[in-house]
């Protein structure tokens, strides 16, 4: 499966699985890259067949995406079946949506592997603290710098670009902070993918400038950006990577391991490039390297391409972006401009280009202050509020998920609240027991009615592993009504949680 099959789609969850049939309540979610579609694919045995099933987690309210399925023999790798399904927009309020039977096989199968792929088909905005600050700088909002090149100013804002690049920091701060950054001997093509790549960690249209971009990162001290570049470059074919070492020269800009790279495959290929121009030019200007590249004992190992690629992808997988470099900037309170005050007066400092593009209603509240007051809600509450505002997700909801919740709901921020609900539904009885405590008279508001019943169907099917414990005897002190209900229904041995009287 190619992307070119898929030149209208981005690709938001690539995901291999070795699995077996279970039960359907058995799931393995699976999270797009920008949160908007959240999905689980579940085997199941049914009479003499073996089925994949999907279950959508309606509330993520995904863009239409074509999600690919194949299943793979565990063992020998051998595809046994594939199958593409089109999810459009949400699925109601219905928690959760089953598509039955996407994939089905003739036997009761074990030891499979399932491979997904999904892929986002129309031009909704993504969500996301990436795509949004990348929108902002292409719409020019709350934009308060600029890079010159080529005649042209290209607006960026201060904090993204001081988090991402130590060599700019200095032009970024202080009180003789520069307004216009010149980007001298650079095209405005490598220039705006510099930009791209600094907001969203890719490059969607390279345009050539690989090399450029190379020295961009070079000169800005972006390890992240190098890394692509080189990744990027490494399957170059011999007249690629002719005209990268030929443009290089010998400067130090394609680093040591890519330009031994390079240098290796123009050697392993040298029959076929010996008569083209391209080395006649490159052989007169750098007549040392050319006779070194034409000794027979310069070739790259056996298996040597696979180790070095893999070691490149790694660097590339593990090196922090924006998000990180952001959320360190607000844990440290560099360039902060804006607070968050919660309970008992305590201030969080913040980025106020970062709020207003995660929440429209801070947007509307820091238009004309620098500070908005959150006295409801603990410190901690704010901390993880702000964390997900940052990162897109949150380490730890332990004892905040009905602050979250509600923090969600009052500041307009329905991804947290997608992230939320699938964070209960993977709680144990005991977790979500006391959630409903902490929720008290503010269940009504948190929970929607379907998930709520879904969450009172965990406590009743747990019941009986729940009745004795301290968790209990607090949940029913503190909600006799729900409690009472839960109880009548275990007792009439009724097995329909939409009986349980939640509000």
């Amino acid at each position: 499966m190619t992307m070119q099959l898929y030149s209208r789609g981005r690709l938001v969850v690539l995901a291999e699985r070795k699995a077996r049939p279970s039960p359907s309540s058995v799931r393995d979610w699976l999270i797009s890259s920008d949160g908007g579609t959240i999905l689980a694919p579940v085997l199941v045995h049914r009479d003499d067949s073996t089925c994949l099933d999907l279950v959508v987690f309606g509330r993520s309210r995904p863009a239409t995406v074509l999600v690919h399925c194949h299943i793979l023999d565990a063992t020998a790798r051998d595809q046994l079946a594939e199958a593409r399904v089109v999810l459009d927009g949400g699925t109601g309020d219905e928690p959760f949506h089953t598509m039955r039977g996407v994939v089905k096989l003739e036997g009761r199968l074990d030891a499979l592997t399932v491979r997904v792929l999904v892929y986002s088909m129309d031009g909704r905005p993504r969500t996301g603290i990436l795509d949004g600050l990348n929108r902002a700088r292409l719409e020019g909002v709350l934009c308060d710098v600029r890079l010159a090149v080529e005649g042209a100013e290209l607006a960026a804002h201060r904090v993204a670009l001081a988090a991402r690049c130590p060599a700019l920091h200095p032009l970024l701060t202080g009180t003789s902070a520069e307004q216009v950054i010149p980007l001298e001997n650079f095209s405005r093509d490598a220039a705006e993918a510099f930009l791209e790549f600094l907001y969203t960690d890719q490059v969607t249209d390279w345009r050539g400038a690989e090399l450029e971009l190379l020295r961009l990162a070079h000169q800005y001290k972006v390890g992240e950006l190098t890394d692509a570049c080189t990744l990027r470059l490494w399957d170059s074919d011999a007249r690629e990577a002719l005209g990268l070492l030929r443009a290089a020269g010998l400067s130090d800009v394609l680093g040591s391991v890519l330009r031994r790279r390079l240098t290796a495959i123009v050697a392993a290929n040298m029959r076929a490039i010996a008569d083209t121009r391209e080395w006649g030019l490159f052989e007169t200007a750098y007549p040392t390297l050319a006779s070194a590249m034409e000794a027979p004992s310069l070739k790259t190992p056996a298996g040597a391409s696979r180790r070095l690629s893999l070691v490149v992808q790694g660097h590339v997988l593990s090196r922090p972006g924006l998000r990180s470099a952001l959320q360190h900037a607000r844990l440290a309170g560099a360039h902060c401009d804006v607070v968050l005050v919660a309970a008992h007066g305590e201030e969080l400092p913040a980025h106020r280009l970062v709020l207003a593009i995660r929440s429209p209603v801070l947007e509307a509240l820091l238009a004309e202050a620098d500070s908005v007051e959150l006295p409801a809600f603990p410190r901690r509450a704010v901390d993880k509020f702000l964390e997900f505002l940052y990162t897109d997700k949150v380490r730890d909801w332990t004892g905040c998920e009905v602050d979250l919740l509600q923090l969600s709901d009052e500041y307009q921020v329905p991804e947290l609240r997608a992230h939320g609900e699938l964070r209960l539904m993977r709680c144990d009885a005991r977790a979500v027991l006391r959630v409903f405590g902490e929720a008290g008279l503010r269940r009504a508001e948190v929970f929607p009615r379907r998930l709520g019943r879904r969450l009172a169907r965990i406590i009743f099917d747990n019941l009986e592993d729940l009745k004795d414990t301290e968790e209990w005897a607090a949940f029913e002190k503190g909600n006799n009504v729900l409690a009472d209900s839960i109880l009548g229904l275990a007792r009439t041995d009724r097995g329909d949680a939409s009986h349980v009287v939640l509000f």
